[in-house]
């Protein structure tokens, strides 16, 4: 058996074509996933959807870092994360 480090791949499509996101999630006989790029939120968004669901309450900058987690989970179903680093 070998280490392999999780990587994130982004691939530019011509514009027709939707980019792709590659995601090798590094175990040993593991899969490498391919995903077409859906959408994007931006940090602005997330902050609102955040606030609200602190219904008004004013939320720091520290704590919306930390319930970025918490918006996945919201928006989109429990997250497994991994860290990922970027070349």
């Amino acid at each position: 058996m070998y280490e392999r480090k999780a990587t994130l791949y982004w691939v530019r499509q011509p514009k027709e074509k939707k980019d792709l996101q590659v995601f090798d999630v590094g175990y040993f006989e593991g899969k490498v996933y391919i995903y077409e790029y859906k959408t994007s939120y931006s940090l602005k968004e997330i902050e609102e959807e955040i606030n609200a669901y602190y219904k008004g309450e004013k939320v720091s900058q520290e704590l919306i870092k930390e319930n970025v987690r918490l918006w996945i989970e919201k928006r989109f179903g429990y997250p497994m994360s991994w860290k990922v680093k970027l070349e």
